[in-house]
């Protein structure tokens, strides 16, 4: 559920403010509204100072692994840390871009020989002036006579020529080669200088990087510091007095009373002007809780005054990933690894393990239902799993219009279950009436899917659920003094939002789609490695690779799947019959 939270004012003297703040801090209870922008020298240093943190973690983290005991930094030699960190950071990244220029030197003295420019700048101030080039074979016979053209070596079908001249006016029309201003030898004294002094460079970094773990606690303190300054810029000024303005749980608010009134602030709690600024909270049972790393991975927050569908995205999102996915053998896999990596890192967060064994065991019930593992039939008939099979629901002798016609039903459920809730939501307002109305235009629609797409008699009764819900989605949905005005702007919206709710319930045919098109990709798989055979060794070595790559790909193909459309039909088809659009944000206290 949502949690109820109530708008906090609290007025205290401008002597008191950082008192006061550090003492609402440390009930970690009031999510803070800026009442102006946080903005100022001091705030971009803070910001600069944790960009330089992530800096220097960037560059240490390589080398944790290389040095795993863990230090701490000295209190107060942090900066000066990061500030060295990061100074060997910017030399190792200059002279790492050094190296290409130098060897691109050496390889010159390697195709022309040892000459330099000191050396060729030489014989230019006594008078005699040195140009190379590199000249196509056929074009050094054209060279106009008379010129000494010293050929130097040959390759492929060019030739490295020199041209001496006695004047620097002369030159051939071919393109000049640069010669390197330092000699070899100078190049390879810098070269291996630059050598050492990255190996210097990485030693220290591997010396450093048992601070990574200092650097965050460093990064985390630094955080709160800018926190801190950012509520404390972002109060409001008076004279003589500041205010700060939040938000609070309404269960929270007597706490709140209570320290107010010890540490003698002025206070005023009243209910929010726009429900759009209130930040959201939600609560919920353990067991629904282990949903919450879905949301968090799509970024989504329902709005304060909009629905929280924890329950039933947990519920329908379990039963998507089961039929999509569809098979009890990957089930099966799915649980055994989830389980693993649980025992692996016990330290790790439990609601997505528990949601990871929930989706589990959702497959291999639907598989089991269906006969579905790992695509063999043969698995299917044995006598005890043979028993667990649904027949009309069976992946390989089932009922295909039986399965699909069940989508619609899910279909129908689901959006039926979004506008029940409006209705409560809405009641005793004339809103919930047009609701009720949506939820027989819903079934109506249900017949109408199943009639046009499998073939299904119409029943005489569903058309009274389409009547009778029209008109009251014509009365209802826009309730007002001058009801024909209502009426008018229902009928002009009444055909395209009948023609999405007719959209959104066939969507719901991808269910049998997308699990059918998995099924029989593993048949197809299983059936290529029988054709290969297990008759000898290589044989078998091929058909085992055939089985693997095939179900993995399968697998892969499976979640991909659960992302677009498991995902969807929540978010999208359901979210939307419930109006909702996600534009909360969420509830972050101000707090140690």
């Amino acid at each position: 559920m949502i949690v109820p939270m109530k708008k906090i004012t609290l007025l205290v003297s401008n002597l008191e403010r950082e008192q006061t703040l550090s003492s609402l801090r440390r009930m970690g209870i009031v999510h803070i509204q800026h009442v102006q922008a946080p903005s100022g020298a001091d705030i971009s240093q803070l910001e600069e100072k944790l960009e330089n943190i992530d800096r220097a973690q960037t560059a240490l983290i390589p080398f944790k692994k290389e040095n795993s005991q863990e230090r701490n930094l000295e209190k107060g030699k942090e900066d000066w840390f990061i500030k060295e960190v990061l100074a060997l950071q910017k030399e190792q990244q200059s002279l790492e871009s050094k190296i290409p220029r130098l060897e691109q030197q050496l390889s010159w003295y390697d195709t022309w020989g040892n000459v330099s420019s000191k050396e060729i700048q030489a014989l230019r101030e006594a008078g005699v002036f040195v140009k190379v080039y590199i000249c196509p074979k056929k074009e050094l016979k054209k060279i106009a006579p008379g010129r000494l053209i010293v050929p130097l070596k040959e390759k492929g079908n060019s030739v490295y020529t020199a041209l001496v001249s006695y004047g620097n006016e002369e030159k051939l029309t071919l393109i000049e080669v640069e010669v390197p201003q330092e000699n070899r030898q100078d190049i390879e004294k810098e070269l291996a200088r630059t050598d050492k002094r990255l190996k210097e460079i990485l030693a220290a970094f591997i010396k450093s990087g048992c601070y990574c773990a200092a650097l965050s606690t460093f990064r985390k303190n630094t955080e709160k510091e800018l926190e801190f300054l950012q509520v404390r810029i972002g109060m409001g000024t008076e004279t003589k007095f500041s205010y700060v303005k939040g938000f609070c749980p309404v269960s929270k608010t007597s706490a709140l009373i209570d320290r107010a009134h010890r540490e003698k602030w002025a206070y005023v709690i009243e209910e929010a002007d726009t429900p759009e600024e209130v930040p959201t909270l939600i609560k919920n049972p353990r067991w629904i809780e282990i949903i919450k790393p879905v949301f968090q991975f799509m970024g989504t927050v329902p709005g304060y005054r909009e629905f929280d569908i924890s329950v039933w995205f947990l519920f329908f999102f379990s039963l998507f990933f089961a039929m999509l996915i569809g098979d009890a053998g990957y089930g099966l896999l799915f649980l055994g690894a989830t389980l693993y990596a649980k025992k692996k890192i016990p330290s790790f967060q439990k609601e997505p393990f528990w949601l990871l064994i929930v989706l589990s065991v959702s497959t291999c019930i639907w598989g089991a239902i269906t006969g579905t593992w790992f695509g063999f039939e043969q698995l299917a008939r044995l006598p005890v799993l043979k028993q667990l099979i649904i027949p009309r629901l069976s992946s390989f002798s089932g009922n295909p219009p039986f399965l699909m016609n069940l989508c619609f039903f899910i279909g129908a459920v689901q959006l039926s279950i979004a506008h029940a809730m409006r209705v409560i939501r809405y009641f005793p307002d004339l809103r919930s009436w047009a609701q009720i109305g949506w939820i027989q235009i819903t079934w109506g629609i249900f017949f109408i899917a199943g009639n046009l797409v499998l073939g299904k008699e119409f029943p005489d009764f569903a058309r009274y659920f389409l009547m009778v819900g029209i008109g009251l989605v014509i009365l209802f949905s826009y309730p007002q003094k001058n009801m024909l005005k209502g009426i008018l702007i229902s009928i002009a919206n009444l055909p395209l939002s009948v023609i999405g709710s007719f959209a959104d319930t066939l969507s719901y045919l991808r269910l049998f789609a997308v699990g059918f098109a998995s099924v029989m990709v593993a048949v197809s798989f299983n059936e290529m490695a029988l054709g290969v055979g297990f008759h000898g060794i290589l044989s078998s070595f091929f058909a085992a690779l055939i089985l693997f790559l095939g179900h993995a790909l399968n697998i892969i193909l499976g979640l991909m799947s659960v992302l677009v459309h498991g995902i969807r039909l929540n978010m999208l088809e359901f979210s939307g019959h419930l109006d909702m659009e996600w534009a909360g944000r969420e509830y972050k206290p101000f707090r140690e």
